[in-house]
């Protein structure tokens, strides 16, 4: 052990798992000679720095459809495939790729605990050991960016997507704790992370952030403004190197591709013509060569196709003028990595007596910036609800529930009044503004209950679609009216049941023969039935089950009858 030690002490210890991208060289490592690897491995970082999580660079590498290099165990083959999350943080997280030597590492350091210093993870550490695919100074960069990205200890977090653009920043005037971020139907609101309920009326607060988060904004236009012009061009500089970059890699997957082609028509040439059993299965590994170079060739074409336009140096030059464009178009998570990199805290302090909210940015460098914001009236908004809504609820009210009411109002694609959808506390308020009285089955006293299908289905002993058939057909009625998303309910009355036997009542005979005797179609059946004048049943006796009819008097005469007209005839 001593000896082992005294050998990683000086940077010459490694096991069997080399990591990706790296060959050993004796004492030290190299980077692998495979041009692909190194391109990919530096796509890797290439993307965590347009991105600025390991999570987003690996769906920007998905998104591209970039495959990244792995091993499945030590000394085995180079195999490709489609980026995961765990490949990408282990590459980022990796020591060597900043050319340092890592020797003993820590346990305990998982992705939901903040992240322990670089220098406290390992046992040994030796930076720029030998060449990386990024700088020391880099690789700490990453990290540091990693660690800002998840939880730490004092509750701050990276950049989200929620709305609030302060997240993180804001510090209370009062005691000088850290602010967090409750939304609201309206927006969001800046409230003190004080726990204790008596110091909190001593004189924290909560303020409402859309106001603050607008001017701290324009604050932060103001600043980067005489620098947007040289960052506009920059960012088409970075933009057409990376897409160089991207491109550069299939034409690296061609040139292997190609190298393939040539090394199995050389084996091809070189066996004897007539050992046809090797000949037979080099030709097809020369045919497997030529697909697999084509391939290539298609998918460099795709992607030159997809190489952006350069873009117009006048519209660049308006876009560095006039970057409040930009501010507007861009997403909620880039504007707070953007306002962090100059931004150290926002203190927010509210006095009730003026009425006002003190806020004061303080920069990095030192430079502070205080502006004051009126605190609005707390009058609130009269709710104005829809009136087609409130009627429909209203009707709804008799026969659902009002979980079933928001699932019906949902499928309508109705909103509330503040553009929210339905749930079954919204439809609850509803129905209190308005005064309308919530479903109850007992509220009728002795009237029937109401069931949907699959519970009347299952007591009468049918099928679901049977059922649904014989509503269409007008043979059992529903109970509620015809509204678009409404489930079925239908009123279990004694004549309703009555209509369901286990065996038929005399005078019933079954369809068919019903049919038969009235001389008309199955379809002239269901008619008089829905309209009344025939009586009918259901009837299930072991596994048979079919509809019995009663018919007329007149119509129930002898065969006999029937026959003697047909002979006359």
């Amino acid at each position: 052990e001593g000896g082992k030690r005294n050998k990683a002490l000086r940077g010459a210890l490694y096991s069997s798992r080399i990591p990706i991208g790296f060959v050993r060289d004796g004492e030290t490592l190299r980077k692998d000679p495979d041009a692909r690897i190194q391109a990919a491995i530096a796509t890797v970082f290439a993307r965590f720095r347009q991105a600025g999580s390991a999570r987003q660079a690996t769906m920007l590498l998905h998104e591209a459809g970039e495959d990244i290099p792995r091993r499945q165990q030590p000394g085995a083959l180079v195999e490709w495939g489609s980026a995961r999350y765990e490949q990408v943080n282990r590459i980022l997280t990796n020591p060597a790729m900043g050319g340092a030597y890592a020797y003993g590492f820590k346990r305990g350091v998982g992705h939901g605990a903040p992240l322990r210093p670089v220098s406290e993870r390992w046992d040994i550490l030796i930076p720029e050991k030998h060449e990386g695919y990024v700088s020391w100074p880099e690789w700490l960069a990453v990290q540091e960016q990693l660690a800002r990205n998840h939880r730490s200890p004092d509750g701050a977090r990276g950049a989200r997507e929620g709305r609030a653009l302060l997240q993180g920043l804001t510090v209370c005037g009062g005691c000088g704790l850290s602010m967090s971020v409750s939304y609201n139907r309206t927006g969001w609101v800046y409230g003190c992370n004080k726990r204790d309920a008596a110091r909190r009326r001593g004189g924290c607060w909560s303020a409402g952030g859309k106001r603050i988060d607008a001017a701290v904004g324009r604050l932060f236009l103001d600043a980067i403004t005489p620098a947007g012009l040289e960052a506009a061009r920059q960012a088409a500089r970075d933009g057409a190197e990376r897409e160089r970059g991207a491109l550069r890699r299939w034409e690296l997957d061609l040139e292997h591709c190609r190298y393939q082609v040539g090394l199995a028509e050389r084996r091809y040439r070189q066996v004897d013509p007539d050992n046809r059993l090797i000949a037979a299965t080099l030709e097809r590994d020369w045919e497997l060569a030529l697909r697999t170079e084509k391939a290539a060739g298609d998918a460099l074409e795709a992607a030159r196709a997809r190489q952006p336009a350069v873009p117009d140096p006048a519209l660049l030059d308006g876009l560095g003028a006039s970057l409040s464009r930009v501010w507007e178009r861009a997403a909620i998570r880039d504007r707070k990595r953007l306002l962090a990199c100059l931004v150290d805290e926002v203190t927010i302090e509210v006095a009730r007596d003026a009425r006002e909210i003190t806020t004061t940015v303080h920069w990095h460098g030192g430079h502070i910036d205080e502006f004051v914001l009126p605190m609005l009236s707390g009058k609130p908004t009269p709710r104005r609800d829809d009136r087609s809504t409130v009627e429909l609820v209203r009707n709804l009210s008799c026969f659902y529930t009002d979980r079933e009411i928001a699932k019906i109002l949902t499928r309508q694609g109705r909103r509330t009044a503040h553009g929210l959808d339905f749930s079954v506390a919204l439809v609850g308020n509803l129905r209190r503004r308005r005064g309308i009285a919530p479903y109850r089955p007992e509220r009728d006293g002795e009237a029937p209950l109401l069931m949907g299908v699959g519970d009347v289905a299952a007591e009468i002993g049918v099928s679901d679609d049977t059922l649904y058939r014989w509503i269409r057909q007008g043979l059992v009625p529903v109970a509620q009216p015809d509204i678009a998303g409404a489930p079925v309910r239908i009123r279990m009355t004694p004549a309703l049941r009555e209509r369901f036997r286990t065996a038929a009542p005399e005078g019933f005979v079954p369809l068919a023969v019903a049919i038969d005797r009235l001389r008309v179609t199955r379809q002239t059946v269901w008619e008089r039935i829905k309209a009344g004048e025939l009586d009918s049943c259901h009837v299930t006796h072991g596994k048979r089950r079919g509809l019995y009819v009663r018919l007329p008097v007149e119509d129930e005469m002898p065969l006999l009858r029937r026959l003697i007209d047909d002979a006359v005839a």
